[in-house]
């Protein structure tokens, strides 16, 4: 690399902003339907729980060997996708 590029480059790397994340105006509505569609999903995770626990009662009761472990699975993986939605969507874009 020649003189003058390596000035160019060294000239460009100080220059570099760098930008502090802000929340464009108005976006505290979108905010707030955010939370509320958090808030009902993991509402949505607590009901799956316990009715998969009811689930699970009842056909021990009845003597019946029904599989609730794949449910319980389904159920705990939507919870840690709802618990790590934006860290994946930080992580993405």
């Amino acid at each position: 690399m020649s003189a003058r590029a390596s000035l160019i480059v060294s000239r460009a790397n100080l220059a570099v902003p760098n930008p502090q994340p802000d929340a464009p105006p108005g976006s505290e509505s979108v905010t707030q339907i955010l939370n509320w569609v958090f808030w009902i999903a993991s509402a949505a995770g607590v009901l799956g729980f316990i009715a998969v626990g009811v689930m699970m009662m009842l056909s021990h009761r009845q003597g019946r060997g029904d599989d609730h472990m794949s449910r319980l699975g389904y159920v705990l993986g939507g919870c840690i996708l709802v618990a790590a939605a934006s860290g994946l969507a930080g992580a993405l874009l």
